[in-house]
């Protein structure tokens, strides 16, 4: 009954803002024409790809950090209504978001399971969502099921929603496995489907500004200044993972999701190309 109130006071007061020309955050959004969205299941490298075209849009490579990309790449689901409408055009967005029509023009980027799961279970043990008591196998299971990250859907609806309705040409297809084995040619696909000019030089140095142990320095340096829903989590935690994620899951946390997502492997087996 509660939360049923609440989603009725959120949808009166999207539909006001919406009528005095704020609109939403979030689903919410009110899309331009010329927005470009960069679009992923959480935990898929979202965070990554983020601070990649950032650092293709800045000046300086470092004028991006945690406490200015949403400046450069503004996430929706974390910024105010009035935030993200006083940004000026054309506007780069983040956004979790299964597939949407209204987005006109979107690089979405998908993870294989196994490392979201893991990825995802540690984001959320450091915003102090649950504690170690709730184990990685318990999470996976309920994860599997939809309790967690629901409002974007599970990890096969997310991404299959993209898949299958976004091939028109709109929607640039990444997967997050070729971009850390080739970070420098994904990229400059992705500069290329957005009309981004680049050069080879900002490009490397782009890659070089972006990797995981210059991320990782980044976030000790400021991260919670720029992430507002990371105050107050745990520091002994780090957002940004380095080491071989599936590696902590058990057999059966994996035999878990291919079970329930089986008829999914075909198509993983051809857009992720790794099927252990």
């Amino acid at each position: 009954m509660l939360q049923e109130k609440i989603l009725n006071k959120r949808t009166i007061k999207f539909a006001f803002l919406d009528l005095v020309g704020i609109g939403g955050n979030g689903r919410h959004l009110r899309v331009r024409p010329d927005d470009t969205f960069l679009v992923g299941y959480p935990k898929s490298g979202n965070t990554w790809l983020n601070f990649l075209v950032a650092s293709l849009l800045a000046e300086r490579v470092d004028d991006v950090s945690f406490k200015s990309i949403n400046a450069f790449v503004a996430d929706v689901h974390a910024l105010s209504p009035l935030a993200l409408r006083r940004l000026t055009s054309a506007r780069y967005l983040k956004s979790h978001d299964y597939f949407n029509p209204k987005f006109p023009k979107v690089v979405h980027i998908v993870r294989h399971p196994y490392d979201v799961a893991v990825s995802y279970y540690y984001f959320l043990l450091k915003r102090r969502k649950f504690d170690e008591s709730y184990s990685l196998s318990d999470f996976v299971g309920d994860w599997i099921l939809g309790k967690w990250g629901e409002k974007y859907g599970t990890w096969k609806t997310h991404n299959y929603s993209w898949y299958e309705a976004g091939r028109d040409g709109t929607v640039h297809f990444l997967k997050y496995e070729d971009l850390k084995a080739d970070t420098a040619g994904e990229l400059r696909a992705i500069a290329d489907h957005l009309g981004i000019p680049t050069t080879l030089e900002q490009i490397t140095n782009s890659v070089m500004w972006c990797s995981s142990q210059n991320m990782a320095k980044l976030e000790k340096e400021g991260m919670k200044a720029g992430f507002k829903s990371m105050r107050g989590s745990r520091d002994d935690i780090s957002f940004i993972q380095t080491s071989n994620e599936r590696m902590k899951l058990l057999p059966s946390d994996k035999i878990a999701i291919g079970s329930t997502w089986g008829d999914a492997q075909i198509w993983l087996c051809a857009v992720i190309r790794d099927c252990k």
